[in-house]
């Protein structure tokens, strides 16, 4: 699906967008250890990326879940966080849901398009509903993507 919608852009005439990508799980299995009073404030902060409200939203999590979300908001930027939300997350289900999306990656590069891609590993938009990666086609000018979509079948 990505392919075919940056062929279509290229068809288009519009070849200065980029291809974000996030996966939204490994988030939100570290958001479903927020008590549940404070998630909702947690996850609104991690969208904006409001680290002090954020802090305040976690109060009575533990710091291991702390920390992950308080770097969560960090994560976004070239190849390099992919390294980053390893050493952060940790564990099988982060290194499955990583794995996933390095796979997914190394297929884009293949496609000619690893120079657009960026990464947002904090994104929470669409929390409940994607279950691997997701991506977003920004371009300058309209403030809003493009396209956006993602896993939403499990695997």
């Amino acid at each position: 699906m990505i392919e075919l919608l940056c062929l279509a852009l290229a068809d288009a005439g519009l070849w200065s967008f980029s291809l974000e990508l996030a996966l939204v799980p490994l988030v939100r299995s570290e958001l479903s250890r927020v008590p549940e009073a404070r998630r909702a404030d947690a996850t609104d902060a991690l969208a904006k990326k409001d680290r002090a409200s954020l802090r305040s939203a976690l109060v009575g999590a533990d710091a291991r879940t702390r920390d992950a979300l308080l770097a969560a908001t960090e994560l976004a930027g070239d190849a390099r966080v992919l390294r980053d939300a390893a050493r952060v997350f940790g564990g099988p289900q982060a290194s499955a849901l990583l794995g996933s999306l390095g796979g997914l990656v190394r297929r884009l590069d293949e496609l000619g398009l690893g120079a657009r891609l960026i990464f947002d590993l904090g994104e929470v938009r669409g929390f409940g509903y994607y279950t691997g990666p997701s991506f977003s086609i920004l371009a300058p000018g309209p403030g809003e993507p493009l396209a956006r979509g993602g896993r939403y079948d499990g695997r």
